[in-house]
């Protein structure tokens, strides 16, 4: 990466800390954080976060060490103690009762695990081999419209319309209109990757695909990690691949109580139906679903519960089991294989690493688009580029959309841009068993239950690497190793609730996104609820040992049972979240008073810029979104076709 973010005494507290939370060699790892360096390898994983995370990262590990002679009063610096008394002390801050303490140690350590267990020869001796066929072409596509590289100095387009964002809402409202035969050009801050460029490393594919290094978080209670995409295709070529409807009782919500009476069930059935025929959408073939399926499924069985396959976008998926850092075998049908290649056959133009600036609007008419052409490794300003369009469609998805709204200064009518964020806050337990599961060799997500639908809570299976497992769990010192040492041993199941809770993009100075989410009374309940279930279907199945993710509860058993987590007061604050489905920060209503964009996607108080991500549903959808956006897309590019060009 270049330079060293580290000084040679913050290296020094790291490989303390590292040392001391990873205390190997010890039962099958032979490798210790000294063996790999540690503290280079966190150092190059701060390159890749925004300049703030990595003061933040900075300033934690000297409150860390500082924070050592106040411990027992024992006047010794952390890097100064022994092994015991690090371990005390590390272990203290695990159980402290204050919340900001334990996010401290979180954060570091989390960064310090991951490096940690991505090392292949780690990730072998946790029993982590996995293997991935070759790619279905191993010929690169040839894209004469996609310009891979930056552009230096200063270039002036005039197209019909500009599509800011490449993701599941920007690729399909792109390619609508340039097979409407409307000259057309996305924006895309990020680079254009290719088949085989993945199955490296989980953390080095995180560097590569994901915005901010996979690490930007919501402030609030608790802390939300939000894994974003920032390449062509967005974040459809990291995530699952699952293709659910939205659920007809959510779009009559939005009919009656928002006035969106073309967004109907029968109404958009037609743009479902063209999405999954573009994407070859159905259910995954059984030599592909992994043992984490068949062992979760065995619990349900004794429990007299069903649950289902996951209907996907990965017509030939062999279960490599990587979806979440890009498809190895090109399987799955991400915006960058299906609508992408598609809008550049018809004619679109495809700039990678264009990140928008803003946009110059005058009267109620934007005029055009000036955007920066960003050095990949350097990350310095090389070139510009002027967009002028007829129409404008933003599509950066829910935390970036509002920001570049703000940033250019556009009609607010309602005051609403930025404001009812919805996330999908996901939680999950993983399960120790006797037998080996290897649940990383298949679909990670192939399966999901509707038993507690009408609480608002979906269930689905979810498997990670070694790495990200050891990122989430809640379990401290040796307890932690032993997790990881039985990694062939573990089962995994999440759940995602359909929140009430909402939160604020705010726009930073720069440009940057500040996402504020805190889960609300009503909601947090159904976490607890849903973890309930998740651990009794996994005892069902014959599980020793469940790990709820939970500072309080890192650990139960079977003797305890699923109540254990009901005997002690958890808050919200003490669960490990993330939220992969952002939702709903620049809402269509049919009142300009209540909402920023109209029936038709439009911008309140603007005459030619529209909006096409997860950021125009007025509320939550309780599935996964990806296919809904795609089908909001196109109905917005086929309106702006029709009626604006």
């Amino acid at each position: 990466m270049g330079r060293s973010f580290f000084t040679k005494y913050e290296k020094r507290i790291v490989e303390a800390i590292a040392g001391t939370i990873i205390p190997h060699p010890r039962g099958p790892f032979t490798r210790s954080v000294k063996d790999i360096d540690i503290a280079e390898r966190v150092d190059e994983h701060l390159g890749f976060l925004r300049v703030d995370y990595r003061w933040t990262y900075r300033i934690f590990l000297f409150l860390m060490e500082f924070g050592g002679p106040f411990y027992k009063l024992r006047m010794k610096f952390f890097t100064r103690m022994n092994a015991k008394q690090r371990k005390e002390y590390v272990g203290a801050w695990h159980r402290t009762w204050w919340s900001p303490k334990r996010l401290i140690a979180r954060f570091i350590e989390s960064l310090i695990n991951i490096n940690y267990y991505t090392v292949p020869e780690v990730a072998n001796e946790c029993g982590y081999t996995p293997s991935f066929k070759v790619p279905s072409s191993k010929e690169r596509p040839q894209l004469e419209g996609l310009f891979g590289d930056p552009l230096e100095g200063e270039h002036e387009i005039s197209v019909d319309a500009v599509v800011v964002g490449s993701g599941a809402g920007g690729a399909a409202a792109a390619k609508e209109l340039a097979e409407n035969g409307r000259s057309v050009v996305i924006l895309e801050e990020g680079g254009m990757h290719y088949t085989d460029q993945y199955g490296r490393d989980a953390v080095e594919m995180t560097r590569r695909l994901y915005r901010n290094g996979g690490l930007l978080a919501t402030f609030g209670w608790p802390n939300i990690l939000i894994p974003l995409g920032c390449c062509v295709g967005g974040t459809t070529v990291i995530n699952s691949g699952s293709c659910f409807r939205c659920p007809d009782h959510v779009l009559k919500r939005w009919e009656y109580d928002f006035g969106l009476s073309k967004w109907s069930p029968e109404k958009l059935r037609g743009y479902f139906e063209k999405v999954e025929k573009i994407l070859h959408v159905e259910k995954p073939r059984s030599s592909a679903i992994s043992r984490n399926t068949d062992v979760f499924r065995r619990g349900l069985d004794k429990l007299s519960l069903k649950g289902e396959t996951i209907p996907r976008d990965a017509p030939k998926c062999d279960g490599s089991g990587v979806c979440c850092f890009g498809c190895p075998t090109g399987a799955k049908q991400s915006s960058d294989i299906s609508f992408i290649p598609a809008a550049v056959e018809a004619g679109a133009k495809v700039y990678t690493h264009c990140r928008a600036e803003r946009l110059v609007y005058d009267k109620g008419q934007a005029r055009r688009i000036v955007a920066t052409f960003i050095h990949p490794e350097t990350k310095k300003k090389v070139g510009r580029l002027f967009v002028n369009a007829k129409v404008f469609v933003v599509a950066c998805g829910t935390i970036h959309t509002p920001v570049f709204l703000k940033g250019s200064k556009l009609p607010d009518l309602s005051r609403s841009i930025g404001h009812n964020l919805t996330l999908h806050p996901a939680a999950k337990v993983v399960g120790l068993f006797d037998e080996e599961v290897k649940s990383w060799n298949g679909i990670p997500q192939g399966f999901h239950v509707d038993a507690l639908e009408a609480e608002g809570i979906k269930l689905e299976q979810i498997f990670l690497p070694p790495a990200y497992i050891a990122s989430s769990l809640m379990a401290p010192g040796d307890m932690h190793s032993d997790i990881l040492a039985n990694y062939n041993r573990l089962a995994s199941f999440g759940l995602i609730i359909s929140d009430t809770s909402h939160g604020r993009v705010f726009r930073l100075p720069g440009g940057r996104a500040s996402v504020w989410y805190s889960i609300n009374d009503y909601d947090f309940p159904k976490y607890l609820r849903g973890l309930a279930f998740l651990s009794r279907v996994f005892f069902a199945a014959g599980a020793k040992k469940v790990f709820p993710c939970i500072y309080k509860v890192p650990v139960i058993t079977q003797e305890e049972g699923p109540d254990a987590l009901y005997k002690k007061r958890i808050k919200p604050k003490d669960i490990d979240l993330q939220a992969f489905h952002p939702l709903g920060t620049c809402r269509m209503g049919a009142n300009p008073r209540e909402a920023a964009l109209d029936p038709n996607g439009r911008l309140y108080g603007m005459d030619n810029v529209y909006v096409a991500d997860g950021s125009i549903f007025p509320t939550s959808l309780g599935v996964n979104p990806q296919v809904t956006i795609m089908a909001a897309a196109t109905r917005i590019a086929e309106h702006i076709h029709r009626e604006q060009l």
